[in-house]
């Protein structure tokens, strides 16, 4: 007998009345409230049924964004969003700072993004005494170099926090956090010092498969090697913060040691920015001898970066402690699209198998991965293979370590990701 939908002949309800089924377009809440507990009783017949509840039993945490950008999807939502949808873990994530204690009841974890302000700072005041009642463990989350002394005079967010009160805030936030988690060795060595706390560990930039992984192409990548060849198309993808855009210190940015290599051999090159580009460049660009392309929506930009037939990637940094303590995000997104590079010979890219220092070395490593069809179809899929090692979906026990253990605790994911051990 088909119990689910067997007709319910009706009851009494707790006001007395009788129960029949409603005619047709009527709506009785209590018939079909009664209705529904029936079927149930039927359906269950006197067996022990545990009907989950969804989240039931998962560890719940919350997240404080300071922005919804790029740093924002990679370091919290997007581990939110995984954590949240292979049921490892209740994560909401929020940009308003609440006040209210009780809203912190069942909360095992409070992640607060690159924090910085005064008022902030009292926000995680509050958060310190809300935590002697219901226990949870806090953590600040960075990607950056935030002391301003270190930041290059060339980048336009150092205006950000260069006030005293900035370093202020930041300083005594960081120590009263319970753990710091940033994305390099360097960084949490820079931090430690800086800081002097010593509760830093390290969980590296990994990007979810639904953004990064369909856009693999051996063949296409073929194709542009071989449609490319007179004048190879090298590509440089990055934001503005790499430039001195507002000229403050006289062009001497990320770029200051390659470009006149660049212009020299705008000819020989098809060179393509994606992204910000140096003001230096801008006449060529608008006689279309380089190509620039704006600047797009973060769910494009896989797409984008994709279509642009970029046969090599260069990424050129100047020595700073900003830039030796960023992450090898470039390695990463070029080598998920089969794109070989090479890299600045810095901290962030030291698994880079081509790495340069002068621009002349740059452009010999540009020719050195293009000089042979074969090897370069081998560097093309070496650079995916490792980019497959970075999926974010392999990597969500080190979010579920850095959440929900102390520092103290023995945590295999995190301990064992690579990028925590000290030296």
């Amino acid at each position: 007998m088909d119990f689910i939908n067997a007709p319910f002949k009706g009851g009494t309800s707790s006001h007395g009345t009788v129960l029949g089924r409603p005619p047709f377009g009527q709506y009785n809440p209590f018939y079909f409230q009664k209705e529904n507990e029936f079927r149930l009783r039927r359906l269950m017949d006197g067996v022990d049924h545990h009907i989950p509840v969804p989240g039931e039993g998962l560890k719940r945490a919350l997240h404080f964004y300071a922005d919804y950008g790029g740093c924002g999807l990679w370091r919290m939502s997007w581990p939110e969003f995984m954590l949240n949808g292979y049921s490892k873990a209740i994560v909401n994530g929020l940009t308003q700072m609440i006040i209210d204690p009780s809203f912190y009841r069942g909360i095992s974890a409070v992640r607060l993004q690159r924090q910085a302000t005064p008022e902030q700072l009292k926000f995680m005041q509050f958060l310190k005494l809300v935590q002697q009642e219901h226990g949870f463990k806090i953590i600040y989350e960075v990607d950056d170099v935030v002391f301003a002394e270190d930041i290059p005079g060339y980048n336009k967010s150092r205006e950000a926090f260069d006030k005293p009160e900035i370093r202020d805030s930041i300083m005594q936030i960081i120590n009263l956090a319970d753990e710091m988690c940033v994305v390099s060795p360097y960084m949490r060595d820079y931090y430690k010092k800086k800081t002097g706390k010593q509760e830093i560990s390290v969980i590296p930039n990994y990007a979810p498969r639904f953004w990064l992984h369909d856009h693999y192409h051996p063949s296409k990548i073929e194709r542009s090697y071989v449609k490319n060849r007179k004048r190879p198309i090298i590509g440089y993808i990055g934001s503005g913060t790499h430039f001195d855009v507002t000229n403050s210190v006289n062009q001497q940015d990320d770029f200051a040691h390659v470009i006149d290599t660049i212009i020299a051999t705008r000819h020989k090159y098809h060179w393509v920015f994606m992204g910000g580009v140096p003001l230096r460049l801008m006449p060529f660009a608008d006689r279309r001898e380089i190509t620039v392309i704006p600047w797009v929506n973060i769910y494009d930009y896989p797409r984008v970066f994709a279509t642009l037939g970029i046969n090599v990637v260069v990424a050129p940094l100047a020595h700073n402690e900003f830039n030796r303590s960023k992450s090898d995000i470039k390695i990463f997104e070029a080598g998920a699209l089969g794109i070989p590079g090479t890299f600045q010979r810095m901290e962030p890219y030291r698994s880079a198998k081509y790495q340069f220092d002068s621009a002349q070395e740059m452009l010999t490593n540009v020719d050195l991965i293009l000089k042979d069809r074969n090897n370069y179809m081998k560097l093309s899929e070496q650079a995916r293979k490792n980019a497959e090692k970075r999926w974010l979906e392999d990597h969500l026990d080190e979010h579920m370590d850095m959440l929900f253990k102390s520092y103290n605790e023995k945590r295999e994911a995190l301990d064992n990701n690579g990028y925590n051990i000290v030296i």
